[in-house]
């Protein structure tokens, strides 16, 4: 795709919305780094976008951290074309900065010492970044499995145990006063811009759920002799239009739930809720779905 054309390969509405934030000034800056350059556009947040061009002016690359995911292309890339054919047609020749170091590079050439004390004193600074690093690499008794009567409930992220927080929810006397217990699984997650699969499942692969899925709600259920246990998670999977407020997708399994974690999902804290009652009956069943609805 050529700059000078880049229009040819836009949704009209999207082009038709980028071109009214070029023209009214929603770009912010834009910057040539070296091997791409960098814009930042106010929208309803602050975005950033990344156009990565040949020496012809052929679009190489492109990205913005904005959460729309129905098209190629969204409105703040469409401005920035806009902003970015303009300065290179305008005749001022840009000043190529000085090629900067990856940081990929940077770190290898420091010691481990040095490493973690840099990951110690960001971790102070980002509870995010803390949370993230504990659940991928804690043992211990805040961070790990949950185990159920029907086994223990297993997170992955692209096929890697992962542990996760755990929080015991007590119950609510109007919802869910007798289950017999409730919690929730925290999955920090930061955002890579890449495409991720997240599963919460039990690791007893005999046992096969049934879809209770609700507006804003999907669960999955599993019944064993006298017992009911709820998987839930907040989504709308497979209706992105109808729930915009979600920028992941997911699917049911046999033994749980699984997030697609799109190249564009914001970083976010995935919450999944697990909730079981002994005995079940026709009259308190509903409760473990109204006690896995509190993670959103």
């Amino acid at each position: 795709m050529k700059l000078n054309d880049f229009e040819e390969y836009f949704d009209e509405k999207i082009l038709s919305r980028g071109g009214a934030y070029y023209k009214s000034g929603r770009i912010i800056s834009l910057e040539d780094e070296g091997d791409e350059w960098v814009a930042y556009v106010e929208g309803t947040d602050d975005y950033t976008v990344t156009v990565e061009l040949s020496d012809d002016c052929e679009i190489l690359d492109s990205y913005c951290d904005c959460p729309y995911d129905w098209g190629d292309f969204c409105k703040h890339q469409a401005a920035v074309f806009y902003a970015l054919r303009n300065e290179l047609s305008s005749g001022r020749a840009p000043t190529k900065p000085q090629k900067k170091k990856k940081l990929k590079d940077i770190l290898k050439e420091l010691d481990q010492e040095t490493l973690s004390s840099i990951i110690l004193e960001f971790s102070r600074r980002d509870r995010g970044m803390k949370k993230e690093l504990l659940f991928r690499y804690a043992q211990n008794e805040d961070f790990g499995a949950l185990t159920t009567p029907l086994g223990n409930i297993e997170i992955t992220l692209d096929g890697a145990v992962l542990a996760a927080e755990i929080i015991l929810i007590p119950p609510m006397e109007v919802l869910f006063p007798d289950v017999t217990a409730t919690y929730m699984l925290v999955v920090p997650y930061i955002s890579d811009g890449q495409t991720h699969i997240l599963r919460c499942c039990l690791k007893n692969n005999s046992i096969k759920g049934g879809v209770e899925s609700g507006e804003r709600l999907e669960t999955i259920a599993f019944y064993a002799h006298d017992l009911k246990l709820s998987i839930g998670a907040a989504g709308g999977f497979g209706m992105p239009y109808d729930y915009p407020e979600f920028d992941y997708d997911g699917e049911y399994l046999p033994n749980g739930i699984e997030i697609i974690i799109r190249e564009k999902t914001k970083s976010k804290k995935f919450v999944f809720g697990v909730s079981w009652i002994s005995p079940v009956t026709n009259e308190n069943s509903a409760q473990t779905w109204y006690a896995v609805e509190l993670p959103d």
